[in-house]
């Protein structure tokens, strides 16, 4: 859930992204690969592999 802010950070990740690793596996990309913090309340985008 998102709050009301003036601010709303957004990473946009290149590459394809396999999506059947789910969200523990898209979690530990943003948390290892970009040193972010998954539960933050910033948007990260992950093209789909087809």
């Amino acid at each position: 859930m998102f709050t009301a802010s003036s601010q709303l950070n957004v990473t946009l990740i290149c590459g394809p992204t396999d999506m059947r690793k789910a969200i523990d596996g898209l979690s530990n990309i943003v948390a290892y690969d970009l040193e972010k913090e998954p539960c933050s309340e910033q948007l990260f985008g992950l093209p789909r592999l087809y």
